[in-house]
């Protein structure tokens, strides 16, 4: 069932993701997402191309992840897949926001929320509200990036969302520390480090613990801020040891990306080889073959034109043949002619020997005749 092994495939790749393994999760999500694109399943290859998203997204290659999520979002859009569209759009706005083109991520973000809320999907509409809240706090618009973060916090404790309620906590206090609220920022500031030491999330406690810090120094309460800061250095570093395995990877992935690149180059170039040699012996074959069929044409256009030669020739002698059995007809009618006038002539002449022997005998008589008489 390949379907079956196409989604294995992802939920592969998401594993390896949760566990850290980025270069295991990129290689089972394109499998995926190969698989799925040979099944023709356009809600699987839209779920992969999200998937090689959010890696590239965690390795911080914007151009890359924002390149995945908008053709996610464009299959998404084609199959009217209104869940995997707000997902989509959220992913788009967190990157422009990141790049800093505020505006940009603001328009993602609320046709995000819109597909969201006419949906009732309360867990992305929670995410929404977070990304609105952090564009208005970079706009300078405080009150409304709290109002925001507060609603995401409350949709996440109703949905039992811990991981998103400790970012959320965490938008709140840097939030209210920004206020000049520094009370109220450590209370949210230690609710969202209680969370994510459980979750184990180390940016989520560097940046309560920074917030923290930062509230009780404001509050001249240097030995909480230290003890703030100390914890802040020990997940910076943890953190710092992640990036750096992160940029080992992304490195590894280009290293790996450019020898497949120069490999099918390679292999690009012995196909061409192959291609015009195999062109080459074609047109070689093309061109003996009209040879033959030129020869075999000319070879066939000289026997017919042998053919009526001869036969030309076979009619020629066959009149003459005529000609001359008729002429022999003629002399042999003529002769026959001749013969009976030859004949004709000599019985005539025999006639008229005849008849001079006949008067011969007869003066021979006559004059016997005579002298009998005179003789009396």
């Amino acid at each position: 069932n390949q379907t079956g092994i196409a989604t294995l495939f992802n939920n592969l790749g998401s594993i390896y993701y949760s566990q850290g393994d980025v270069e295991k999760a990129l290689d089972y999500y394109h499998r995926a997402l190969q698989m799925e694109e040979k099944l023709k399943n356009k809600t699987g290859v839209a779920r992969a191309l999200n998937n090689l998203g959010l890696v590239y997204d965690n390795l911080h290659d914007n151009e890359k992840a924002l390149e995945y999520y908008k053709k996610s979002l464009a299959i998404r859009r084609e199959i009217k897949d209104l869940p995997g569209q707000s997902t989509c759009l959220n992913n788009i706005s967190n990157i422009y926001h990141v790049k800093k083109e505020l505006d940009t991520a603001m328009l993602y973000i609320r046709e995000a929320l819109g597909i969201s809320e006419a949906i009732h999907d309360e867990t992305t509409q929670a995410y929404c509200f977070n990304n609105m809240g952090m564009i208005f706090l970079n706009k300078g618009k405080v009150n409304l990036a709290i109002a925001n973060y507060k609603k995401s916090a409350a949709l996440a404790e109703k949905n039992e969302d811990i991981e998103v309620l400790a970012y959320s906590l965490n938008y709140i206090a840097n939030a209210l520390f920004k206020e000049g609220k520094y009370s109220e920022s450590i209370v949210y500031s230690n609710q969202s480090m209680a969370i994510a030491r459980k979750l184990g999330y180390p940016e989520v406690i560097k940046a309560s613990a920074n917030t923290a810090k930062s509230a009780y120094f404001k509050l001249h309460r240097p030995k909480e801020a230290l003890e703030m800061f100390e914890l802040e250095v020990q997940m910076r570093d943890s953190i710092i040891n992640q990036q750096t395995k992160k940029a080992s990877i992304k490195k590894l992935l280009q290293y790996e990306y450019e020898k497949k690149a120069a490999a099918d180059s390679v292999v690009h170039a012995e196909a061409q080889k192959v291609k015009n040699a195999q062109l080459t012996a074609q047109q070689a074959q093309l061109k003996q073959q009209r040879f033959q069929r030129y020869g075999l044409a000319i070879g066939l256009l000289m026997l017919i034109g042998g053919f009526a030669y001869v036969f030309k020739r076979f009619r020629v002698t066959q009149q003459q043949k005529k000609i001359i059995e008729q002429q022999k007809v003629m002399v042999d009618h003529a002769y026959e002619k001749l013969g009976e006038k030859n004949k004709e002539v000599m019985d005539s002449i025999h006639y008229a020997k005849r008849i001079q022997t006949a008067l011969i005998t007869s003066e021979k008589y006559i004059d016997k005749s005579l002298r009998k008489l005179k003789q009396y």
